[in-house]
């Protein structure tokens, strides 16, 4: 699992910073029966913490040219199982260094531990279903709380998490002009997930040296996404033919700020 985990990292941060245009690769294909190329890749995130979504929908069959894929002849609606309710979505183009992409619309109210249905239809009848499930709306402790010095054990639970979700994070900050990313190390187990670290580790480990307190670093953000089940199957599908990026997720910032005193 652990290597997994190393490269969902890397799949999500992908998956999120290419979100609204051509995705992580543009030669990714799906196959038909006869072994030509067809069907639909979607990329899109259903996150409850969010009002407003956006699903991309990729015809295989179609080169990435702003001009060849201006037309998308399909309808994709989104629906909640549990509920039983459906919506049509809007389509929307942006184009970007020449490629057109097409972003699907909705504002559908996005629960926790709830399945949802995307369903995209051709004008011949051919039609995909792709499936996300939100995660538990899993309770945030921080403990301590208060004022924290650079040595405080900070200590992050989130419960419940189910073991088909996942959580991971990762803490950004800035020094001396730059901006830096470190990974969280999560502990997940017992239905419960946890990060565990003392500021001054996560900005030595940041910086590439010992961190003494008393440098100009005095806050940072642990930026944590809560996965939905069905991760490890989106990490194999992107690995084999990558034909669907579709998940719920749940996701969140908490800043922390420490004197530089021991």
């Amino acid at each position: 699992m652990k290597n997994k985990r190393h490269d969902i990292v890397w799949l999500f941060s992908c998956f999120f910073a290419l979100l609204m245009i051509a995705g992580c690769d543009n030669t990714i294909d799906g196959f038909d029966e006869d072994g030509g190329v067809g069907g639909f890749s979607v990329y899109g995130a259903l996150d409850y913490s969010k009002d407003v979504h956006f699903i991309r929908v990729q015809d295989l069959s179609a080169p990435l040219l702003a001009d060849s894929v201006a037309e998308l002849d399909v309808e994709v609606s989104l629906t909640n199982v549990d509920a039983g309710i459906t919506e049509t979505l809007p389509d929307s183009v942006i184009v970007f260094d020449d490629i057109a992409t097409h972003n699907f619309r909705t504002t559908m109210d996005i629960t926790p531990q709830t399945t949802y249905r995307l369903k995209v239809e051709d004008d011949e009848g051919f039609t995909q279903n792709f499936e996300a499930i939100t995660p538990a709306d899993a309770e945030v402790i921080v403990s301590p709380t208060g004022e924290y010095t650079c040595n405080t054990v900070i200590r992050i639970t989130f419960d419940p998490v189910q073991s088909d979700e996942l959580v991971q994070g990762k803490f950004l900050f800035s020094f001396r002009g730059a901006d830096i990313t470190v990974e969280a190390d999560v502990e997940q187990n017992n239905g419960v997930a946890r990060i565990i670290f003392q500021p001054k580790d996560i900005v030595a480990r940041g910086i590439g040296n010992a961190f003494e307190c008393g440098l100009d670093v005095s806050a940072f953000v642990l930026k944590y996404t809560h996965i939905g089940p069905g991760f490890e199957e989106i990490l194999n599908d992107f690995e084999g033919l990558g034909t669907e990026q579709f998940v719920g997720l749940f996701q969140d910032n908490i800043t922390f700020s420490f004197s530089q005193s021991q």
